[in-house]
């Protein structure tokens, strides 16, 4: 693997803003280490897609918005703090099947939330996950 960049496929905490305030709901657990996990820095005009279903958004109130989401992973590349571009979709949809795992959902029915350049920390480990992506 080219580099020592790492993404881990981790928790993602999400800032949900209520009327009393914005509480961290964690949603999922870590299933594997994984560089390509919500975004592949190496290749230009990668593309990722993370989908949450509904059972694992069950503690996120109805009606609620999300305001955040923060990815946790590692930094260790030689290349302190680098730089990618970055552009952020979201789509709230009632399909359960979601095909070919290959297949990226088209962004015509989503709303993108995030345009531009975006610094990676160099923080953490591969033992020692910190946030990345917030």
């Amino acid at each position: 693997m080219a580099g020592d960049y790492r993404q881990v496929s981790d928790t993602t905490m999400m800032d949900i803003a209520e009327d009393n305030g914005f509480v961290d709901v964690a949603v999922g657990t870590a299933s594997k280490l994984n560089n390509t996990v919500p975004v592949y820095t190496y290749d230009a005009n990668s593309e990722t897609e993370t989908v949450y279903p509904a059972a694992l958004l069950k503690d996120v109130p109805a009606g609620a918005e999300i305001t955040k989401l923060t990815y946790r992973g590692f930094n260790s590349d030689k290349k302190n703090n680098f730089k990618r571009t970055l552009t952020v979709w979201m789509e709230n949809t009632t399909d359960t099947v979601f095909g070919d795992d290959l297949a990226l959902r088209p962004t015509a029915n989503m709303t993108q939330v995030y345009q531009g350049e975006y610094t990676f920390p160099n923080v953490g480990t591969r033992d020692d996950a910190q946030d990345m992506i917030v």
